[in-house]
């Protein structure tokens, strides 16, 4: 059995290759589920060459034990959460085996603490961007794109190693959009009343998305900034993770934006159709999530169709003028009539918009974890 942790306390180079081994366990685990949707491993080989400019300035270690289990751990000397420095754990995926991962955590740890970190958090792939947090319940349900998918023993296995989940997320799933729209409405009149013509919301589309890309990048990093275990990535890999192709997938019937009188944008709310049922494990035909378009695969969905309502951003300035609540109405509203039910995909607990999901029945749930290094 091949075990890549030969070198513990020593960062990846990427320069070498990932184990074959590395790209092909997800693969093996999720080989029986239907509902996965495939890991792009030409993409994630790029992640850790030396073409990713995260490599410029901070450090990456790998540990990988052949057919059972694999674990990253990300550095940035710069990134302090409740003032400390801290690592993040990502592109953990494994058996059901508690020796084993009692072998990786303990090597990456021992690398965490040489680096001078206090804490670990994860998962999270490189930055909250990418793929970030574990399922916690409905783990026979089909997920949509963007929510993490994983088998129900993994929250156990991280308790058994120390960790506890620090911050819980939610989905929440509506299959009455007129109810909810009516559940959301005061909260766009209220909007209307603070707002006195100064912002108006009308629709997103993949062009105004383009047109703005550079503005967007700082734009983003003003209203994300302050979130937890947010890191602000360069301009090539924004460009990367949310330039065309992403912006293609949107939905322009019932995305939003905001802008002021001359006509900059103060807020987003994008909306996007499931398209898991055309990229999942078990599709017939299966096409690559990273080759979706709206306009090309919309039609290709069965009916009654899923908006995916989730990418929320607002200007800090306009935090108390009832912003988020007006996109959220506006969002649900220009849904009706397209889709039948709508997710408002993983918002942590906390978050003063739960207020709203707690209104709805169904949820499902996700973890971020986390342990303190002695």
């Amino acid at each position: 059995m091949d075990i890549t942790v030969k070198n513990a306390a020593l960062d990846w180079n990427p320069l070498d290759t990932l184990p074959d081994s590395f790209l092909r366990l997800p693969h093996e685990i999720y080989a029986n589920d239907p509902y996965w949707i495939p890991e792009n491993s030409d993409s994630v080989s790029n992640q850790f060459s030396s073409k990713n400019p995260y490599f410029q300035s901070n450090s990456v270690w790998l540990g990988n034990i052949d057919g059972v289990s694999r674990l990253v751990g990300f550095f940035d000397d710069t990134n302090l959460i409740n003032g400390e420095l801290c690592c993040y754990f990502g592109f953990w995926e494994t058996t059901d085996s508690l020796k084993h991962n009692e072998t990786l955590f303990a090597e990456l740890e021992a690398w965490a603490k040489q680096k001078g970190a206090k804490h670990i958090f994860g998962p999270i792939n490189f930055s909250t961007y990418q793929a970030n947090r574990l399922k916690l319940d409905a783990f026979d349900e089909p997920s949509f794109q963007g929510e993490p998918r994983n088998p129900s023993y993994y929250p156990n296995l991280l308790k058994q190693l120390g960790y506890h989940c620090y911050y819980q997320y939610h989905t929440s799933i509506s299959h009455d959009l007129a109810e909810l729209s009516d559940v959301l409405r005061p909260g766009y009149e209220k909007f209307l009343k603070h707002n006195h013509r100064d912002i108006k919301i009308g629709l997103m589309t993949p062009e105004i998305w383009m047109d703005n890309l550079d503005y967007l990048y700082e734009f983003i990093d003003q209203a994300f900034g302050n979130n937890f275990g947010y890191r602000k990535i360069s301009k090539q890999v924004f460009n990367q993770l949310c330039g065309q192709p992403f912006a293609d997938k949107m939905c322009p019937k019932s995305s939003v934006v905001a802008t002021d009188q001359e006509g900059v944008i103060r807020g987003f709310f994008l909306g996007y159709p499931n398209y898991a049922e055309l990229i999942q494990n078990g599709a017939e035909n299966r096409i690559s999530e990273s080759e979706i378009h709206y306009q090309r695969h919309t039609d290709l969905l069965s009916s009654p169709k899923i908006c995916i309502a989730k990418t929320v951003a607002v200007d800090p300035a306009l935090r108390n003028a009832h912003l988020f609540s007006a996109m959220s109405f506006k969002i649900t509203d220009n849904a009706r009539g397209h889709y039948k039910t709508i997710y408002g995909a993983m918002v942590r607990d906390d978050n003063p918009s739960s207020n709203v999901s707690e209104r709805l029945p169904y949820k499902r749930l996700y973890g971020l974890f986390s342990k303190q290094l002695s």
